[in-house]
């Protein structure tokens, strides 16, 4: 299973150029951004309905950073980035 961090590495790698930074230095990022090897499973708390017995409807729950606020799991590799240029 893939870690966090390996995650954000190969879907920020489809979007930003080697030329612009390079693999050690994204991974670099990835990893201060999600230093935990936490699997990908697990990094998102969900929550069943739990109405329906048989759903297969989730809640992720985006609240449980640092803040409180769902922006910090996504914002973590854009002030990486920034402060790496």
């Amino acid at each position: 299973t893939l870690t966090v961090s390996e995650l954000a590495f190969d879907v920020l790698r489809r979007f930003i150029s080697v030329h612009e930074i390079s693999n050690s230095a994204l991974q670099q990022i990835c990893n201060e951004s999600y230093p935990d090897d936490i699997p990908v499973s697990n990094m998102i708390p969900k929550s069943k309905n739990e109405k329906e017995e048989k759903s297969l409807f989730f809640l992720a729950e985006l609240y449980h950073g640092p803040t409180f606020c769902f922006k910090d799991l996504g914002l973590r590799p854009v002030i990486a980035m920034l402060s790496h240029f």
